[in-house]
């Protein structure tokens, strides 16, 4: 079992749409994650909306986006994701300023009993 920590602060330019490749889980192995968070500086006025997606479907939130102003949002919810698949950051700065933000995805990579 190898813990897997990914931690960054994405830069988005005004109106910036963009997916950003975070892991694809080699064949033979799950991708557990326990914890993801994102941060918000405050005066981001909530325009900046924030997805982890599996594929095209959003992991998390299982619906919608993250957005905020000023805090963390934080999810401990455990979540499986077998081989070749593909977690991603989406994100969409919808304000006409450059926006900043701050995500952690933290889980485990284990062999797959398959």
């Amino acid at each position: 079992m190898d813990a897997l920590i990914i931690v960054n602060t994405v830069v988005a330019s005004p109106g910036e749409e963009n997916t950003i490749k975070l892991y694809s889980v080699p064949k033979g192995y799950v991708l557990r994650v326990e914890r993801v968070a994102v941060s918000f500086p405050r005066g981001s006025g909530g325009k900046v909306k924030v997805q982890v997606r599996a594929g095209n479907l959003s992991a998390y939130p299982d619906i919608g986006y993250f957005s905020g102003d000023g805090y963390t949002v934080e999810v401990k919810k455990d979540k499986e994701f077998s081989e070749d698949t593909t977690l991603a950051l989406y994100y969409k700065n919808e304000d006409d300023i450059e926006q900043l933000f701050t995500y952690v995805i933290e889980g485990t990579v284990v062999k797959s009993e398959r």
